[in-house]
């Protein structure tokens, strides 16, 4: 999850399913690193093994920031989740009174969490993701 980010950042857990013929240039948070320039627009996809379903879904992200296995994380704008309708509660269990999802749910979809994982401090989803050389 990327709370500073406005746009999904996808990087080698995603495959580009479709361009939108647009490029953009993406700065970071300092002045002194350099802009990566003609970063591609595109819908992209992942898949998901949801832990407790026991289940793959793909899941789709339009107009998002293509960085591919140049980029080893992705980032999810938490504002676009909300603005459709996803829920997106980052409350540990442990804080959350009986109430944290700690992952992502869509009620209009399917009314089941997807739970985050941590790697140190990253907050992440596992994944099965397999790239048309077969490496995961």
């Amino acid at each position: 999850m990327g709370t500073r980010v406005d746009t999904p950042c996808d990087g080698a857990a995603f495959t580009m399913i479709k361009e939108m013929g647009r490029v953009c240039n993406v700065g970071g948070f300092h002045t002194e690193l350099e802009q990566l320039k003609g970063v591609p627009i595109t819908t992209t996809a992942m898949a998901y093994d949801h832990p407790v379903l026991q289940e793959m879904i793909i899941l789709v992200f339009p107009k998002s920031l293509f960085f591919g296995a140049g980029m080893e994380h992705s980032l999810i704008c938490p504002n676009q989740l909300w603005d459709n309708n996803i829920v997106f509660d980052l409350r540990l269990k442990q804080y959350g009174n009986g109430e944290s999802l700690h992952g992502l749910m869509m009620p209009e979809k399917d009314n089941y969490s997807y739970p985050f994982n941590y790697m140190a401090v990253v907050l992440m989803f596992l994944y099965l993701f397999t790239n048309s050389t077969g490496n995961q």
